[in-house]
């Protein structure tokens, strides 16, 4: 073969090699064929995606979407049918588009992030406080994973949990702030007087002011 640039011909014959490729090597070591119907669900979704990258099909449109694309010839018929993604960050591109994901990883980033910033606080200064944040985090990161291999976006689960991820983090940071002020070296601020004390220093300057 000589060398030179590659045309779209090319690539598309390439990527079809792999496309057949893959499935014969799924068959191997999946008798089954779970991963092989997995695989070609997948695919399906990518090319939904490919499609429409910017608005995306809709929120719960995706089974419907799915039968009618998996019935192309190039997908298996294992693919065929109503079915879901089997992966929570495809569901998310296929039914929002790539604004929808932005809005859904920052959504848990941002959660994720804040909470391990103040529990990093607390590992330094207030290791207690650390321990609830830590068993948060490792629970969202497991459920993160399993949502590789299969579609949670819809569950309420999610968004119980990264508010309670959030509200543990805030309450924590303030309960951090007074071991914060008790550290050595941190300076030292006047409580402000209280409304009593207040007036009586008040009313004590105006007599002064009234004497000659």
């Amino acid at each position: 073969m000589a060398d030179g640039p590659l045309d779209a011909a090319d690539v598309r014959a390439d990527d079809d090699a792999l496309f057949r490729l893959v499935p014969e090597r799924l068959d191997k070591v999946d008798q089954e064929g779970s991963a092989r119907q997995r695989f070609e669900i997948w695919r399906v979704a990518s090319k939904i995606i490919h499609e429409h990258p910017l608005t995306g099909i809709g929120a719960g449109a995706y089974p419907m979407a799915h039968a009618a694309y998996a019935q192309d010839e190039e997908f298996d018929r294992t693919a065929a049918g109503t079915r879901d993604t089997h992966s929570t960050y495809l569901n998310v591109l296929a039914e929002t588009g790539v604004p929808g994901a932005i809005a859904f990883f920052g959504l848990v980033l941002g959660v994720a992030f804040g909470a391990e910033r103040t529990r990093r606080q607390c590992k330094q200064q207030a290791p207690h406080l650390a321990l609830p944040l830590f068993f948060l985090e490792m629970g969202l990161i497991a459920f993160l994973a399993a949502g590789v291999f299969d579609s949670f976006v819809d569950l309420s689960f999610l968004y119980i949990h990264l508010a309670l991820l959030w509200t543990t983090a805030e309450v924590t940071r303030h309960e951090l702030l007074p071991t914060v002020r008790a550290l050595p070296g941190m300076p030292r601020f006047p409580s402000a007087p209280r409304p009593r004390l207040r007036r009586r220093r008040r009313r004590a300057r105006a007599v002064r002011l009234r004497r000659p």
